[in-house]
């Protein structure tokens, strides 16, 4: 009876723990949107005017018939987040609130699959997915990212949401899932043209490992195929266009559209330099006042050292699962790290091109977390809880009283936005 009633105590802390992330989530994102931060981004004002014209017109701001890929200033934008505001546009007609709910609800789908992935690898640990979750919710990065309409930004929400699919995928067998796994990596490519390079980098080091550990299922990865090649099919034809110089393509109502400057050429050897910038654009912020705030890191100074823990903890698993032949689903979580990693590694990074690694660092952080209070008694964890929980939070309410009571506001007005 004791046992029970003490369940039915822990269970209803949960749930009131899961209602109070949810709710500072929701301040966190809408309060002060269309204030914070200062005017709009030269990215969302280019953007929203080709989401308003696809719209009314179905043509982008260069009267080309709903393209594949749009083509911005030239460079190209990714085509998930303009066709996503024009839907709202074509719901709603045009209001200049609308233009960062999409980076919200993407924001959301963060917190939920993220705390879903948590809960698939730590189901005997009740509270480990209330710590992404609020990692998720009060961070300076998730909070920033979520509230600006960058195209790119997408890509962390996708991500997310095919690492949950594809870990249920492959911990179920069942062929659903593996069949959602296929729809959501393939509607991630449209969230950011990195992920052309970082998906396939992944499932190559997924593959290697659930053969190496005798999970693999020719059909189950057929399934998963099919739908993710149907989906990338179009962004193949526009690479080939651009790649060898062609004319622009029609099918149908679509355009295959060719860039005025193809970006591929960015991609340049691995360089040390790039993998330094992108561990301090990861760990610490970058230059730009919109992406992070100096003084203010990441996902706070604490979460430095937890992840370091958290990531070697997982290494050592991932060796010795190897070993033994064993499945670990914290291994995929590890290989979106390393496949992110290693791309922007070929580049010159800034935050927004390491955007959807951050899932991950906040996984590593409570990993880290997990592993620490596992080393301590029931007495010795309580403490160390009640200081991780109180530096995180003190952390919290210093980052917020800047963000939110006009400091960062003016900072930002002053600045090249």
């Amino acid at each position: 009876m004791e046992m029970r009633k003490a369940g039915a105590e822990k269970c209803g802390l949960t749930i009131v723990v899961t209602g109070a992330v949810f709710a500072v989530f929701i301040i966190t994102r809408l309060w002060r949107l269309m204030d914070i931060p200062f005017g709009l981004h030269t990215d969302e004002t280019s953007m929203a005017y080709s989401a308003w014209c696809l719209s009314q017109y179905g043509v982008d701001r260069h009267l080309n018939s709903m393209p594949v890929y749009l083509l911005n200033f030239g460079g190209g934008q990714s085509p998930l987040y303009p066709y996503l505001l024009a839907a709202l546009f074509k719901i709603f007609d045009f209001h200049l609130a609308l233009i960062r709910i999409p980076s919200l609800i993407f924001s959301l789908l963060t917190l939920i699959f993220g705390m879903g992935i948590v809960r698939l690898i730590y189901p005997d640990q009740r509270y480990a997915f209330l710590i992404t979750g609020a990692l998720v919710t009060i961070s300076p990065y998730f909070i920033m990212a979520g509230r600006l309409g960058l195209d790119c930004n997408l890509m962390l929400g996708c991500s997310t949401v095919f690492l949950y699919c594809f870990l249920r995928a492959i911990g179920s067998g069942r062929k659903r899932w593996y069949a959602m796994a296929g729809v959501s990596g393939g509607i991630m490519l449209y969230s950011y043209a990195l992920s052309y390079l970082m998906l396939p980098l992944f499932l190559m080091m997924a593959l290697i490992y659930v053969i190496v550990v005798h999970k693999f299922s020719f059909w189950n990865w057929l399934i998963m195929a099919i739908p993710l090649g149907i989906l990338s099919f179009p962004l193949v034809l526009e690479q080939i266009v651009n790649l060898y110089d062609l004319s622009p393509i029609r099918l149908g109502i679509f355009t295959i559209t060719k860039m005025d400057s193809y970006r591929a050429s960015e991609f340049e050897r691995f360089s040390f330099e790039s993998l330094r910038i992108a561990l301090q654009d990861i760990f610490i912020g970058d230059m730009w006042l919109h992406n992070s705030i100096p003084g203010y890191l990441n996902l706070y100074w604490l979460s430095i050292p937890l992840a370091m823990f958290g990531l070697i903890g997982t290494i050592i698993k991932w060796i010795s699962s190897f070993k033994r032949r064993e499945l670990l689903q914290n291994v995929f979580v590890l290989f979106w790290f390393l496949a992110v990693l290693f791309v922007v590694c070929h580049i010159y990074p800034c935050i927004n091109q390491v955007n959807s690694i951050f899932f991950t660092y906040a996984f590593f952080v409570t990993e880290g977390i997990v592993l620490t209070t596992g080393f301590c008694s029931k007495a010795v964890k309580r403490v160390v809880t009640s200081v991780i929980v109180f530096v995180y939070l003190l952390c919290f309410f210093r980052f917020g009283s800047y963000y939110f009571r006009g400091v960062y506001h003016r900072s930002l007005s002053a600045s090249i936005f």
